[in-house]
């Protein structure tokens, strides 16, 4: 299995995992080294966006905050849309099926528009980043972002 994924060209992260499945208490020693491995890629990554969201935060590639990611959102101009994984507190925002990539705060900013809703921020922000091209991916607490919300821009 080595060989193979050496021999593919992929951008792909591999993790090799020591352990067999023998018996059960092989299995459950592969289970402990699967999820300690997983446990520790997915710190290593969760540590690394935020250290780039400083990074572009400073140069001015990213922004912070529902008011600032909703308008780069609308503009198309988000690479990655970064959300908070406590997403308990989400304002309600609002969006039409004409203009699935346009959110705002106010539901007469839409007018007649008989396909206006709402719904909490987090769909519709993460709706907003599928519809405009942008990737999407939680950070969990601690983070300093204004309302868990930010966003790395294209440049």
């Amino acid at each position: 299995m080595r060989e193979h994924l050496a021999a593919r060209q992929s951008d792909a992260e591999v993790v090799y995992i020591e352990g067999g499945r023998t018996d059960d208490s092989a299995r459950e020693a592969l289970r402990a080294s699967v999820d300690a491995a997983m446990h520790e890629v997915m710190a290593s990554r969760h540590h690394a966006v935020l250290e780039r969201l400083e990074a572009e935060l400073t140069g001015g590639r990213a922004l912070q905050g529902i008011p600032a990611v909703k308008e780069a959102l609308a503009e198309g101009r988000v690479e990655t849309l970064l959300l908070a994984a406590d997403r308990g507190a989400d304002p309600v925002l609002f969006a039409s099926r004409r203009d699935p990539r346009a959110l705002g705060t106010d539901p007469a900013a839409w007018g007649e528009d008989s396909t206006a809703f709402s719904a909490s921020a987090a769909p519709l922000l993460l709706r907003s980043a599928v519809l405009g091209g942008a990737s999407c991916t939680e950070i969990l607490p601690p983070t300093r972002c204004t309302d868990g919300v930010a966003a790395l821009l294209r440049y």
